[in-house]
């Protein structure tokens, strides 16, 4: 690939300065196009025909010298991958734009200071289910392939669900393997999961405890998040009377430690 710095070609076009990409050449002329898609057609000097193609090249860069400061940059996996890592950048910075502007209740997150690959998110139990009292930490880590393959998503807290994997917290649900879409943002992917705390699918388990509970013996699967709810509350008011933030010595509900939930470095809320 050879991109190409217009220096002065006044005499050529209307064009006088912008990054060029040789598009296509021939014997007679060179084919260059902008970032923005404008062309440009540049006279090359007339040669015989018996030129080996040796010397057509010749020709074509001394054509080229006349107007332009080149540099030619030869295609290799290291540059195809730093393309790849900038356009996921890219969308992933218009996926935190998005989240700023559209801000939807019981969903927050924001990428790591280190990192703008891996993001930290919280989501609220959705209103009117088991979950509901919950406030729930996930960290989604995003590849260079971005928006072409999903990320990785997690729970970092503890959720006894059909589809949560219980060791390491990571979810199994359609939109994160075969039906993801370039289209989807990090707010469409928590979405989902926030939906899918209230609407598991017991077909296509990854805690198979919990589906089987879920689908035979209800009561005792809502137990069962209710406790896990529970013991979560209770640790972190734990935490919190032993960093001595319980001033009065009284013990936070639900509800009150919901509304303390705090984002990690970066907040979109803040």
């Amino acid at each position: 690939m050879l991109i190409c710095r217009l220096n002065d070609c006044s005499s050529a076009s209307e064009v006088s300065s912008g990054h060029f990409i040789l598009s296509c050449a021939s014997d007679r002329c060179l084919l260059l196009r902008s970032i923005a898609s404008s062309e440009l057609l540049l006279p090359l000097p007339s040669a015989p025909n018996t030129k080996s193609k040796r010397e057509l090249d010749q020709n074509i860069l001394s054509s080229l010298a006349n107007f332009l400061v080149f540099d030619h940059q030869p295609s290799s996996s290291s540059s195809s991958s730093t393309t790849r890592a900038a356009m996921a950048l890219h969308r992933l910075q218009q996926d935190f734009r998005q989240l700023i502007k559209n801000k939807v209740d019981g969903i927050d997150a924001s990428p790591s200071e280190e990192n703008f690959f891996i993001w930290n998110a919280i989501i609220c139990g959705p209103e009117d289910s088991i979950y509901e009292s919950g406030a729930y930490q996930l960290q989604l880590t995003f590849s260079e392939d971005y928006p072409l393959r999903p990320p990785q998503v997690r729970f970092l807290t503890k959720v006894f669900h059909p589809n949560v994997w219980w060791d390491d917290g990571f979810i199994c649900v359609d939109i994160l393997k075969d039906g993801w879409l370039p289209s989807y943002d990090v707010l469409a992917i928590l979405h989902s999961i926030r939906l899918l705390l209230a609407d598991p699918n017991p077909l296509s388990p990854a805690n198979l405890e919990a589906a089987l509970l879920y689908r035979d013996n209800r009561v005792e699967y809502n137990r069962r998040v209710s406790q896990m709810i529970q013991d979560t509350l209770d640790t972190d008011d734990d935490d919190d009377d032993d960093d001595g933030n319980d001033d009065n010595g009284q013990i936070e509900d639900g509800d009150a430690l919901r509304q303390k939930t705090s984002m990690p470095p970066r907040s979109v809320s803040e």
